[in-house]
């Protein structure tokens, strides 16, 4: 399938997963269509038999089985669940010339559930899976799915791949931030900072973490007296180490 032609992928954006309608579904509309074709092509003799009306029956049981059938296979392809690391995209085919998309962003998503639903759904393990969006946003369905529970399973991871991705970058920019305003800190704020270091890896390493920051710091306070520029450096190669 060429994605491209249903959504167009943000940067950095890669599908994981494309998730159709099980085919069982369309199986009756398909086999309409071919039975049509097939008892054309088995009554065909009598049919030409009966000159300009036989043809004409002909060629309209076999035009109106090939209409069925090939809308019934575009309908299953292009009528999807696309998961891509940053959101959801549900697209709809209803025809040859019908379809509409909705997607949801992961940070959009509250909840997501599925269920099987009757006896037959049951036996072959195919139900629907149902998305709920914050902010008003329109939920997104996706019926008759084979094994809806696997589908909900590879949603949820797939958000929760993102959230983890979402916050280790938040928290890499939080630390470039800090390393930024370390490197401005004069030399009595800086003995402090690391004072303030030293007593939360006290509280929340365990004693072998917190002896090592503890020399550190030590060795650290020691050197300090030999200038501005060992001490500067010190500090740095510290808090690149930390």
């Amino acid at each position: 399938m060429n994605i491209n032609k249903l959504i167009h992928l943000k940067d950095d954006e890669q599908v994981l997963h494309v998730v159709r309608n099980y085919w069982l579904v369309y199986l009756p509309p398909f086999l309409l269509g071919f039975l049509l074709i097939a008892a054309a092509l088995f009554l065909m003799l009598p049919l030409f038999s009966l000159g300009l009306p036989g043809l004409v029956l002909f060629f309209t049981s076999v035009l109106v089985g090939i209409y069925y059938g090939v809308r019934t296979l575009v309908i299953w392809y292009w009528n999807v669940f696309i998961i891509t690391t940053f959101r959801i995209v549900d697209v709809n085919q209803s025809g040859f010339f019908r379809r509409s998309v909705a997607e949801a962003a992961y940070d959009k998503v509250q909840d997501v559930t599925y269920g099987i639903d009757g006896l037959c759904r049951s036996l072959l393990n195919f139900g629907a899976v149902h998305l709920e969006t914050a902010g008003g946003g329109a939920a997104l369905d996706l019926a008759d799915v084979h094994d809806p529970k696997e589908v909900n399973h590879l949603i949820t991871e797939a958000m929760g791949w993102h959230a983890l991705r979402r916050d280790g970058g938040a928290r890499g920019t939080k630390v470039a931030e800090l390393l930024a305003t370390v490197a401005e800190l004069s030399d009595t704020e800086a003995k402090a900072f690391l004072v303030a270091i030293q007593q939360a890896m006290g509280r929340d390493s365990d004693v072998g973490e917190a002896a090592e920051r503890s020399s550190a710091v030590a060795a650290w306070t020691a050197e300090s007296s030999g200038g501005s520029e060992g001490e500067e450096a010190i500090f740095r190669h510290d808090v690149i180490d930390d």
